[in-house]
């Protein structure tokens, strides 16, 4: 594993070279655009988030292809300029349904339209969903054993932001 810094438009920009069990190398912090796949990870673990059954679990980057049944590749997708992230199996779009965190979505439609944002520390990026009109962060509520997928509102040291577990997100593009 090895880190290095690129610069994308006058700013510098954290990779971390993953060798894959395939052998050869993918950069964690790839910026997320249409018509490409990405592995979406935590970039503060060891964790990626995947399908598996309807449910959006966080699975160890090690040990992804031991999971049956599950899927941790996401095609990103964009529509009126708004970017989203679809399973590559089961079609779903990443999205917020009911105030939950979800990709049930069969449509890159309201709900499901992401914003990508550098995170503060520099460690990665937020995923941002429009949902009620306002933009919620997704993170994580629990330990990643039992992990649910959730929205917070509200800025970094906000009330509501203590019941998440903010993730600073990394694409690994594939």
């Amino acid at each position: 594993m090895t880190y290095n810094a690129t610069s994308t438009a006058g700013r510098s920009t954290p990779n971390l070279e993953i060798e894959s069990n395939f052998g050869h190398h993918t950069t964690a912090n790839s910026i997320p655009r249409a018509n490409k796949r990405f592995i979406l990870t935590d970039q503060t673990s060891k964790y990626a988030l995947a399908l598996q059954n309807g449910n959006l679990i966080y699975v160890e980057r090690a040990a992804m292809s031991t999971i049956i049944g599950a899927c941790w590749l996401w095609d990103c997708v964009e529509k009126n300029g708004w970017l989203g992230f679809k399973n590559a199996v089961s079609g779903g779009h990443l999205g917020v349904q009911d105030g939950v965190v979800k990709a049930h979505n069969r449509l890159h439609e309201k709900g499901s339209w992401l914003y990508v944002r550098p995170e503060l520390t520099g460690q990665g990026y937020l995923l941002l969903v429009v949902w009620s009109s306002k933009l919620f962060k997704i993170g994580m509520r629990g330990n990643y054993k039992e992990a649910k997928c959730g929205i917070c509102p509200g800025p970094y040291g906000s009330l509501e932001e203590a019941y998440l577990k903010s993730i600073a997100w990394g694409f690994i593009e594939q």
